[in-house]
């Protein structure tokens, strides 16, 4: 410690020299140089203005980035549902195990070709829709078609719920006209929805398909092959959609169409978009809009629309009204157009741009002011304040060093000493070591474990007694330690603030009043078992002689 304080000394007492002279030295060159440190004030403005507009545009870019990540994330679990619907079809089309469906379900069936069924698992209803000429084709296996399409409802119910898409799902017959719509139409909710009637079914199947057709030229798919079409009016409900496309086949033949459509505000919604965000323009691999946000000018569409198309998917293009960022969101379907104007970015800097121009402002004012009253007798004050708290830091570190208490500082998470004095080094038979004995470690944990169910008060402050060395536990005079100790933050730390005693006479002298005690405790015993003895002994014989001394008394003689 007493080395420490020297280097310390000597530190300050050459920074002080140095300052002298490089004040002296200042005073005669700072008129000259004050003009060049106001340019330099500026152009150093100027260009953290710089990076923090560039800086913006990374976040902007990593923002954009992430977004077109999670809707195609989003897209992703579409086509898993269309993936496990279609094993959830193949296996109730194709199982031997057939059952008939319900009474309820058939009867709504034959009497108006609509009928509504319940999962048997979820709250949650479906809707079944067959037309009179196909219920007539399939005759006497009309039970057992209708109890597979029901099955294949509730499954796909539990599929959907279970990737959390809270969409309508649909299975289609292609060349049959049935449709099952899940979860069911609810008159209440959907106010806008289409009644239910059985040539609903080939209603669904034809507007799919026809979208189908003008997307890619082809009114079919190939078995395994998922697409996505739209956006497109939902027959059902009228707001626009994506679908999530796909089919289940039996050998060459196309028998159910699976959709999962979705509407086109939820891509974005899914979206959690920070204050001064950009603008997001979602559009197709050929540029054709599918949905804003917020929602733009016609105008201001065409321009973004314009812009992505001369500029490739994760590049970023410049124009007079801002930045414009493309990313794809999944490949020949989509791309995420993040449309950052410059007055947004000025917005969402104004904050940090204000603070630049202050600071440089008052660097500037405080260069003018120093010029004016710049002297040695400023210089004199500093230089006695310094040599003030030199005094008071000296003084410190000589209380600390004879303080006839071992102190140090104990760095909390690897125990290691950030500093401490001679006695402190002595008490824990440190030597040359930077960290306390593992002994001394284990109790501090042991300690703090069971503060932790302490009050908050016992939290901070504790003490504990160890021994000084290791193994000692069980020695004649081993030499004890007394740690008192308190949580504190030293150098940006979380530390330990420890004072170390030397207990080992106390604790000495407690074990001997403890033996004593034991020895008198031992004597006492011994005493009233003998005199518990006596007293029987004595009382017997007494108990005999007294009784024949009253018969004597009694007898003549």
């Amino acid at each position: 410690m007493q080395n420490i304080l020297d280097r310390t000394q000597e530190s300050l007492a050459e920074a002080f020299a140095s300052l002298a002279t490089t004040a002296r030295r200042q005073q005669r060159l700072y008129f000259a140089t004050i003009a060049a440190l106001m340019v330099i004030v500026a152009f150093s403005a100027s260009l953290l203005i710089v990076l923090a507009i560039n800086k913006q545009l990374d976040l902007q870019r990593t923002v954009s980035a992430q977004n077109a990540s999670d809707i195609s994330l989003f897209l992703h679990r579409n086509l898993s549902f269309l993936k496990r619907t279609e094993l959830t079809v193949q296996f109730y089309q194709t199982t031997q195990d057939v059952h008939r469906v319900p009474k309820d379900i058939e009867q709504q069936i034959r009497q108006s070709g609509v009928a509504v069924g319940r999962s048997s698992t979820l709250d949650t209803a479906f809707n079944l829709i067959v037309s009179d000429a196909t219920r007539d084709a399939w005759g006497a296996d009309a039970s057992t078609k209708l109890w597979r399409l029901a099955e294949a409802a509730d499954a796909t119910l539990g599929t959907r719920q279970a990737l959390e898409l809270p969409y309508r799902a649909m299975l289609i017959g292609i060349s049959e006209d049935y449709a099952v719509i899940l979860p069911a139409i609810d008159p209440q909710t959907d106010t806008k929805a289409l009644p239910l009637k059985p040539e609903l079914a080939a209603r669904l199947r034809e507007t799919i398909m026809g979208v189908l057709a003008a997307q890619t030229g082809k009114r079919t798919l190939a078995k395994g092959q998922h697409v996505l079409i739209g956006p497109y009016p939902d027959p059902l409900l009228g707001s626009p959609v994506v679908t999530a496309l796909s089919l289940y086949a039996v050998d060459d033949t196309q028998t159910t169409l699976i959709a999962m459509t979705v509407p086109v505000a939820a891509f974005l919604a899914v979206l959690h978009e920070p204050a001064n965000s950009a603008t997001l323009l979602l559009v197709s691999e050929r540029l054709r809009p599918i949905t804003p946000s917020p929602p733009l000018p016609r105008s201001t569409e065409e321009k973004l629309r314009a812009a992505a198309a001369r500029t490739p998917p994760g590049g970023i293009r410049y124009t007079l009204g801002g930045a414009v960022f493309v990313d794809a969101v999944t490949p020949g379907y989509s791309l995420l157009v993040s449309y950052l104007s410059w007055g947004a970015l000025i917005a969402a800097l104004a904050w940090q741009l204000g603070v630049i121009v202050g600071l440089g402002l008052l660097l500037m004012v405080a260069m003018g002011l120093t010029a004016k009253f710049w002297g040695m007798r400023l210089l004199r004050r500093w230089h006695e304040e310094a040599a003030r708290a030199l005094e008071g830091e000296t003084i410190n570190h000589i209380v600390v060093s004879a303080t006839p208490v071992g102190l140090c500082i104990v760095r909390q998470r690897d125990f290691s000493i950030m500093t401490s004095n001679v006695l402190a080094r002595e008490l824990l038979h440190l030597d040359h070591a930077t960290s306390l004995p593992a002994h001394i470690a284990a109790a501090y944990t042991e300690r703090s474990l069971h503060a932790q169910s302490s009050t908050a008060q016992s939290a901070k402050t504790a003490e504990f007694i160890v021994p000084a060395l290791p193994g000692q536990t069980d020695a004649l005079d081993p030499q004890m330690l007394q740690i008192s100790y308190a949580t504190a933050r030293y150098t940006g730390e979380d530390v330990f603030f420890c004072a170390i005693l030397d207990i080992t006479v106390r604790h000495a002298l407690g074990r001997q009043l403890r033996e004593a005690q034991r020895e008198t405790e031992t004597m006492m015993r011994t005493q009233t078992n003998f005199f518990a003895a006596m007293s029987h002994e004595i009382r017997t014989p007494m108990n005999a002689l007294l009784g024949n001394l009253e018969l004597l008394s009694r007898s003549p003689g």
